[in-house]
């Protein structure tokens, strides 16, 4: 009986072991898969600036030069037509400029995670038409280039979400750095959900799982019907 029951022991501890090996396994693969996704968002950015970018910022300066050299006492038809199109090339040039952003925010990679959040809570609010606040300060030293993309990443979720789903009027983000701890929160005034029942199998939150994972934090949604939804990501200074 002994033998047997060491047997079993054996067996389940050799399971476990290759249950934990499956499980780092998996998690280093959702992390390269997420490195691979940046170096695509990052080459996207670049060749929409290159090839589409600085073309659109040439024809505008073309159309511009156009419409000056026109008698404007009376204005012509065509003069109408021109300044029409170029009010239409000046929002597309805006709405490429905020898709170049959201796949790769300049100011992550030449000022730091706090100045990315502020760069992005603006932008994103006046698309949104809602006031977005962030509170906290860059971290000197910084975090970790891997670390600074997901938290980036998880704050872009979440307010996305909030926008989309809860239908909040206000959102805060919060970047706190203690000494051996980062945090993360971003809070809303919307609808909330149930976060036990509904939000946890939900695609947005399962991403910002994943990037969590990739960067060693933890994750944690706190959120009821009514009551608004708070994100919170921490991850050790050590990891970050």
């Amino acid at each position: 009986m002994a033998t047997y029951i060491a047997a079993i022991a054996i067996t389940k501890s050799l399971e476990e072991a290759k249950l934990r090996n499956l499980l780092l396994r998996l998690r280093d693969q959702s992390r390269r898969l997420l490195e691979v996704e940046e170096t695509e968002r990052r080459s996207i950015n670049r060749e929409l600036h290159d090839r589409i970018g600085q073309n659109l910022s040439i024809l505008n300066l073309n159309l511009n030069l156009i419409r000056s050299g026109l008698s404007t006492n009376p204005p012509t038809a065509q003069g109408g037509r021109i300044a029409e199109a170029q009010r239409l090339l000046e929002s597309t040039i805006m709405q490429v400029r905020n898709v170049m952003a959201d796949l790769h925010p300049p100011a992550l990679e030449d000022f730091g995670l706090f100045a990315a959040l502020c760069a992005h809570a603006e932008s994103f609010g006046a698309r949104v038409g809602m006031p977005i606040v962030v509170h906290g300060k860059e971290f000197v030293p910084r975090l970790s280039p891997a670390v600074e993309i997901s938290l980036f990443r998880i704050a872009q979720e979440a307010l996305a979400n909030a926008a989309k789903h809860a239908h909040a009027k206000r959102i805060e983000v919060t970047l706190a750095n203690a000494p051996e701890r980062v945090t993360l929160t971003i809070a809303d005034d919307g609808t909330g959900f149930d976060a036990a029942r509904l939000g946890m199998a939900s695609w947005g939150i399962t991403i910002m799982r994943e990037r969590a994972e990739a960067a060693r934090a933890a994750l944690s949604i706190e959120s009821a019907p009514g009551r608004g939804t708070r994100v919170v990501v921490e991850a050790t200074r050590e990891t970050a």
